[in-house]
C-alpha cells in the first residue's frame, strides 16, 4: 500500500499520460479506469474526513490535468460521465457529511473549481 502522498503522485502522473492519448475511445476508457476507483474510495471512506480529503486531492489532480478545447468530444465525457454522474454526487455527500471540516470543504471546492474549467 502506498503512502497517500506517493499515491497522489502516481495518480497525477497517470493522468498526465492519459491526457496525451489522442484516440477518443482510449482516452475515455483510461480516464474512467483512473476515476472509478477514486469515486469508489470516496464512497467507501465518506465517514473518515481525513481519508475522504486525501482522495479528493487525487480526484482534483486528475481533473486539473484535463485540458480540452471547446467542442472537443471528450469534453462531454468529462462533463456528463465524470463530473455530473460521479464526482458531483461524491462532493455533495462529502459536504453534507463534513460541513465543518475545512480540509474536506476546501477539497470539495478545489475539485469543483477544476471540474468547471
Amino acid at each position: 500500500i502506498l503512502e497517500p502522498k506517493c499515491h497522489l503522485n502516481v495518480v497525477e502522473a497517470v493522468s498526465v499520460v492519459i491526457t496525451s492519448l489522442t484516440d477518443e475511445a482510449d482516452w475515455t476508457s483510461a480516464m474512467e479506469q483512473v476515476i472509478a476507483p477514486l469515486i469508489g474510495g470516496l464512497q467507501e471512506h465518506l465517514e473518515n474526513a481525513l481519508v475522504f480529503a486525501q482522495i479528493l486531492d487525487r480526484v482534483q489532480a486528475v481533473i486539473r490535468n484535463v485540458k480540452l478545447r471547446k467542442g472537443d468530444p471528450r469534453e462531454a465525457v468529462v462533463a456528463e460521465q465524470l463530473v455530473k454522474k460521479a464526482i458531483w454526487q461524491s462532493v455533495l455527500k462529502g459536504l453534507d457529511t463534513h460541513p465543518g471540516d475545512p480540509t474536506v470543504v476546501e477539497g470539495c471546492c478545489r475539485v469543483m473549481k477544476h471540474s468547471i474549467r
